[in-house]
């Protein structure tokens, strides 16, 4: 059991931590299996070869990190309290934006760049003011996972690999939707920020 080797204020934090990666997880899987059962054929843009290299190591960890922490015992680092109740607030926050990410993207969401059959332009909810907020809520989950855990292995070596594929794909993101909406895309891009909403 967990708390048998956790003091009371770090048993809490990895709790939370194992519910926060459960229930982001949980809907990035459900809006996924929508997208393939209703978005129609999907033509891939590149290979799925860094979800799987990313990916797998990143779920072994958690696995075995969830199960016991002290697996992991010679990735932690020592940080204050308050640094982890901020990634605790980070977690709340991350699996809030996703959901809302996940409600308005729909069935265009994939992990793989990709063009559906009925890929639409999203421009709502937080697609109004950046075209990549997919990617904005990955980095604060992935930021909250490293403060909670106060651990490296899960927190720090994840956010670098997500930094490696964001500079990899976003070009090729927006041009492949440049190709796909044109003029339109384009009117968009001047109105939004990648990442962040942007400053007039």
């Amino acid at each position: 059991m967990v708390r048998a080797f956790m003091p009371m204020g770090q048993e809490f934090f990895h709790r939370s931590f194992i519910i926060l990666f459960s229930v982001l997880m949980g809907i990035r899987t459900y809006y996924h299996r929508r997208s393939v059962k209703y978005g129609g054929k999907a033509e891939f843009k590149e290979k799925r070869f860094l979800r799987l290299v990313f990916g797998i190591p990143l779920a072994y960890f958690v696995v075995r990190y969830a199960i016991n922490p002290q697996y992991l015992g010679w990735g932690e680092m020592n940080i204050a309290p308050w640094l982890q109740w901020l990634g605790w607030s980070l977690g709340i926050m991350s699996v809030i934006l996703t959901f809302w990410v996940h409600r308005h993207l729909g069935i265009n969401f994939s992990s793989v760049l990709h063009v559906r059959e009925k890929h639409t332009l999203i421009t709502s909810g937080p697609y109004k003011w950046v075209r990549h907020p997919m990617y904005t809520a990955l980095f604060i989950s992935f930021l909250a996972n490293w403060l909670l855990t106060k651990n490296w292995v899960i927190g720090a070596i994840p956010l670098i690999a997500l930094v490696v594929v964001i500079v990899y794909r976003i070009k090729k993101e927006e041009s492949l939707m440049l190709r796909t909406f044109g003029e339109e895309y384009r009117n968009y891009m001047s109105s939004t920020g990648r990442f962040l909403p942007k400053v007039k």
